[in-house]
């Protein structure tokens, strides 16, 4: 992954530093003694602070996606304890938790496709010559 640019203007680094702390444009425009639209019109219109600013937020967004990796296999311990707990709400939760995660929850698991072996042969014939096209 790139390394944030450092060529922007002092004030433009500790505005991006701001808006990644959840700052307003106009707390962010008095703490670098500028306006709001100014700072507005870096965020929406400005390519190189937008760039910079999409770099750092990047970088933020791999430093938690790897913390969250590391904590899903005490979170998948959790769920399994919760499947054995002896309150029903408890483990119904944790079984829609991980139906939830497998990408499971919601979807029709009901098998699908052709029965019968001369279907499936036709089927075969009509797509080798749809791919032979």
């Amino acid at each position: 992954m790139t390394q944030p640019d450092k060529t922007l203007q002092p004030e433009k680094e500790q505005a991006i530093a701001l808006i990644l702390t959840g700052q307003t444009d106009k707390a962010i425009a008095d703490a670098v003694g500028v306006t709001r639209q100014t700072v507005n019109g870096w965020r929406n219109h400005n390519p190189e602070f937008m760039a910079v600013l999409n770099q750092h937020r990047a970088v933020i967004w791999e430093a938690h996606t790897e913390r969250l990796r590391g904590l899903a296999s005490g979170a998948i311990d959790t769920l399994a304890d919760a499947l054995d707990d002896d309150d029903p709400k408890e483990q119904r939760a944790a079984a829609v938790h991980i139906l939830k995660a497998c990408g499971l929850y919601g979807q029709s698991l009901q098998p699908f496709g052709a029965i019968d072996p001369e279907v499936i042969k036709s089927e075969q014939r009509r797509e080798n010559l749809l791919n032979s096209w």
